[in-house]
């Protein structure tokens, strides 16, 4: 068995962290669980680095030369990370999509990052990509994991994931040693991905972010919300938007946190009570979906749970008021939440399996006063994130200093200024590195290594950051 004291000091890169880990745990620790017809499906660190390390072996084995970028598209599965980490690890570029695009938003990110390989789940995916054949000739090989549906698929334009690995197992035979000098090769300041912006005041543009931005992004946020490899997360926000990495792939390796799967968007609270994760990263709309839910279900409850809700309810906006507002709460409030406790809401995040919760992130935008106090009365330590592609991690709650209305304190290491028109600029290790093929764009947003955000701040006496609005 490999033990810590032969584990390589020199972890500047995402892959050589991913082959960290495997030096650590290998078979001794799950790095992934994927539910799949009911039962949990177990990966450890040595299956996930294997899987890896034979992709991009395989990669390589199809003429994937250092730099060039590969597409991936599907929904949240192991297949579909093991990818994103072999392009990472064989030198190239993953650029991720967005599962719902339709074929013309799938060919415009394709051809304009001109990627020459494309990983898809499924025959939905797949049958994306061969309505473009003719027009994204960049692209050489289609590969697939799901084979469902596609059985009768004689394209050789296509290939299996299974089929790229076996590539990669002769590839490994008769180049020893191949995987490993690729990984050394890798550089801080190589790109580990591309992320396309959404388009909505233009064409979209690729964010180029390497592997020390995406790397310091992980370590500031993880010195705000620590996790470690004992902790459970939950993936299923698409790698195509920069939060998934926060809360997900790039977490996942940087702190040796477990990746659980859901079977499907239909079992997602069913798969988080049986989960219980130590954090979960969602948007406002989930945590006012969350807020909803426990508010509709206690309506429509018996005597005997809706009568202690409402009487209790009010000990507990007491108390979390008291704690918004920087104050201690006096000993018997204390001593009332405690009751409450054990008197009820145990029970109620039990059965929303948010019980061993240390964070509830909530990205994207400002969560609600009132969603945000209510969520915190059931006792989720919900904490409100601050950040953006470009600019990687800004500002965070910490549990004991979370605020109505505000996105936080800013990271340590994070500069910030605020422009005579009132917006933010902001300058750290996080930043990424412009736009793909559009140095206009980048030219205009990055000026003398200072990001201009966009938004408009302000900052209270408590130096908590406040969102205000686009300056736009």
């Amino acid at each position: 068995m490999v033990t810590e004291a032969i584990v390589p000091e020199k972890v500047d890169t995402l892959p050589k962290v991913l082959r960290r880990n495997y030096l650590r745990w290998g078979d001794r620790k799950v790095a992934m669980r994927h539910k799949e017809f009911g039962v949990w499906q177990r990966y450890t660190w040595k299956d996930e680095y294997e899987r890896v390390k034979y992709f991009a072996l395989g990669l390589l084995s199809m003429g994937l030369q250092r730099g060039e970028k590969a597409a991936v598209i599907g929904e949240n599965e192991p297949p579909l990370f093991w990818a994103i980490y072999a392009i990472q690890a064989a030198g190239g570029i993953p650029v991720a999509l967005f599962p719902d695009m339709i074929p013309p938003e799938v060919k415009y990110i394709v051809t304009h990052s001109d990627a020459v390989f494309v990983v898809a789940h499924d025959q939905e995916q797949v049958d994306k990509l061969l309505v473009l054949k003719g027009e994204v000739p960049l692209v050489r090989r289609v590969i697939w994991w799901e084979p469902k549906g596609l059985w009768h698929y004689t394209d050789p334009w296509l290939v299996g994931f299974d089929g790229v690995l076996e590539l990669g197992r002769e590839y490994d035979k008769a180049h020893p040693g191949a995987f490993e000098q690729r990984l050394e090769e890798g550089k801080p300041d190589d790109y580990a991905q591309f992320f396309y912006t959404s388009g909505t005041t233009g064409l979209p543009k690729g964010a180029m972010l390497t592997h020390r931005a995406g790397m310091a992004t992980i370590q500031k946020l993880m010195e705000c919300l620590p996790v470690d490899e004992n902790s459970e997360a939950l993936s299923y926000m698409p790698p195509a938007w920069f939060g998934e990495p926060l809360y997900g792939s790039m977490n996942h390796l940087m702190s040796g946190l477990r990746l659980n799967f859901p079977e499907g968007p239909e079992t997602l609270m069913e798969n988080i009570r049986e989960i219980a994760p130590q954090v979960v990263g969602w948007g406002p709309r989930q945590w006012e979906n969350i807020a909803s839910m426990v508010q509709v279900r206690m309506n429509d409850a018996g005597l005997f749970k809706r009568l202690p809700y409402r009487l209790l309810m009010p000990v507990r906006f007491r108390v979390v008021d008291t704690e918004l507002r920087g104050q201690r709460p006096h000993l018997l409030w204390r001593l009332l939440w405690r009751l409450t406790e054990a008197a009820f809401f145990t029970a109620l995040r039990d059965k929303l399996g948010l019980n061993h919760l240390l964070y509830g992130i909530v990205g994207g935008y400002t969560l609600g006063p009132n969603t945000f106090r209510f969520v915190r009365a059931l006792g989720i330590p919900i904490c409100q994130i601050f950040g953006s592609t470009e600019a990687g991690m800004m500002a965070c709650h910490r549990p004991d200093l979370a605020r109505v209305g505000t996105v936080g304190c800013l990271l340590p290491g994070v500069e910030m200024r605020v422009s005579p028109e009132g917006e933010m600029l902001v300058k750290s290790l996080c930043l990424f590195s412009g736009y793909y093929k559009n140095p206009e764009a980048t030219q205009k947003c990055l000026e003398e290594g200072w990001y201009h955000t966009g938004d408009a701040v302000h900052m209270d006496q408590e130096r908590q950051l406040i969102f205000m609005d686009r300056v736009s």
